[in-house]
């Protein structure tokens, strides 16, 4: 939405293209496959919605919604392109929803806000999300950060939001950084009376992914073929996936050395155009970064799902651009003070 003093979305007018020009130089490449059809995608092109139905009630999605998303995109003849524009458009909103809540937060300074956002937009994560069955974690996702957006805002829509989003259960996990966020935003250190006090005002968001994971547990869980389904937990896992990980990416076909010294160049001019004036609070950005990190890869390590840049398997990385974005930034700000 454009105001009188250029901006979009309370973005300057600027800063808003250069994020648009940069995500659609690094995704733009979708609108070349709109018809393309990849790997499971083939349970869903023009499938029997009877199938279709049949084989999502087995993964125990609440009200088998996602059947219902798919069977009306079907219908519609509309399928295999309108996904991936979707995809498109979701994803960038979730950028643009990351961007108002680091506004929140004094801590970050403009340039470096500039470049969280930027870099949560094009890291080379997730992309499988071209998938035409991997639409529901991207509308889970968008709705997750819309959500967080909306706290404090909205407490209706801020919940239903949520609620939506936990049909992607690694976000019952990633759900613990807008409750830590929303916490640190209202309280600069934390003592057990007021902490408690802060907590009881805001019980049913403390409540919300507890009462999901427990009806999700009892009335909806996976059966048939798919008995099981993401129920495999292994603290023996937690060893295993971190392995597979660090192998991969030993194996990625890119010079490290080139692309971290075009990345400390770029990223230095961006910061020196800020005004000096405000800093980032680098203890912070490491915490929060570490955190965001160990929450977007847990759910998938516990049980045994790594996430890996291997085609299918980039699934799993799909809440890893924040935390990636913050420590960078935060690697940044030390290589450049």
């Amino acid at each position: 939405m454009k105001t009188a003093d250029t901006q979009y979305f309370g973005i300057k007018s600027r800063d808003f293209f250069a994020l648009l020009i940069a995500y659609m130089l690094a995704h733009a490449g979708t609108f070349l496959i709109l018809n393309a059809v990849y790997w499971d995608d083939w349970t869903l092109y023009n499938v029997d919605p009877a199938s279709i139905i049949r084989d999502y009630a087995m993964y125990g999605w609440i009200f088998n919604w996602p059947f219902h998303l798919y069977n009306s995109l079907f219908s519609l003849s509309l399928l295999s392109w309108i996904y991936r524009v979707l995809t498109f458009i979701l994803m960038f909103i979730a950028g643009i929803s990351l961007w108002k809540i680091t506004e929140r937060n004094n801590w970050i300074a403009y340039e470096d806000r500039f470049i969280i956002t930027l870099l949560f937009l094009v890291l080379p994560f997730n992309w499988a999300r071209i998938e035409m069955i991997n639409f529901a974690y991207v509308l889970c996702y968008f709705t997750f950060f819309l959500a967080w957006y909306f706290i404090g805002r909205s407490r209706i829509l801020a919940l239903c939001l949520f609620l939506f989003s936990f049909n992607t259960a690694s976000l019952l996990v990633f759900f613990a950084l807008p409750m830590s966020d929303w916490y640190f935003r209202d309280n600069d250190t934390y003592h057990f009376k007021s902490g408690m006090i802060w907590v009881l005002k805001r019980i049913d968001y403390f409540v919300l992914p507890f009462a999901y994971w427990i009806v999700k547990r009892v009335y909806f869980r996976p059966y048939g073929l798919l008995a099981g389904y993401n129920e495999h937990f292994s603290v023996k896992n937690l060893t295993t996936s971190p392995i597979i990980m660090a192998h991969d990416f030993s194996h990625l076909d890119i010079n490290i050395f080139l692309c971290s010294c075009l990345f400390i160049f770029f990223m230095f001019i961006i910061r020196k155009q800020g005004d000096g004036n405000h800093k980032s609070d680098g203890r912070r950005m490491l915490i929060a970064g570490s955190a965001a990190l160990i929450c977007a890869v847990f759910p998938y390590w516990i049980i045994g799902d790594a996430p890996t840049f291997f085609e299918w398997t980039s699934r799993h990385q799909l809440l890893m651009p924040l935390g990636i974005a913050l420590l960078l930034v935060c690697m940044l700000q030390r290589l450049t003070s």
